[in-house]
């Protein structure tokens, strides 16, 4: 690729001097020109490039390179957020400030938007973890019980226990 390049380059070179020194009429000396076959030969090979496969092959290039960037992005995003689980150590609330502080700004759109609905689907974790815990915790079960028995004894039909 870098021998067809710089010959490209030559060639192009060669072709420019041709053309100044044809025109121009000066007496500058040109050269190249003591070897006209290798000046005819690059303007042929000159001739034979296809400049719209060489454009095309740079943008497959730039194509190729960005999913490259895209790639290790990802990967690190995804590094960091399996590394949240050590953290939050059980915790959801503090696994989502975690991940809340990933840098996605480097990463492809399509993949920002499915991080962050990963990241909604954690705060709802989060928010029934907080919810068990509030409904297990001691002062709750007894704040039901109590409940439970003030409706029993009144024969209420509102009891925290019994959906009748």
């Amino acid at each position: 690729m870098k021998k067809t390049l710089y010959s490209l380059l030559c060639a192009s070179f060669i072709v420019l001097l041709g053309s100044c020194s044809s025109s121009s009429g000066s007496d500058y000396p040109v050269a190249l020109s003591k070897n006209d076959k290798q000046t005819n030969e690059n303007t042929t090979y000159l001739q034979q490039v296809d400049f719209d496969k060489i454009a095309d092959m740079a943008r497959q290039n730039r194509e190729v390179q960005e999913a490259i960037v895209y790639r290790r992005m990802i990967s690190t995003v995804l590094m960091h957020d399996a590394q949240t689980a050590a953290i939050g150590q059980g915790n959801y609330s503090i696994q989502v400030r975690t991940m809340k502080e990933i840098d996605l700004s480097a990463c492809p759109v399509d993949f920002r938007t499915a991080y962050l609905s990963h990241l909604d689907a954690w705060v709802l974790a989060g928010d029934i973890q907080q919810a068990l815990k509030e409904l297990n915790s001691d002062e709750n079960v007894a704040a039901t019980l109590i409940a439970s028995l003030v409706a029993r004894i009144t024969e209420s039909d509102a009891t925290p226990i019994f959906d009748e």
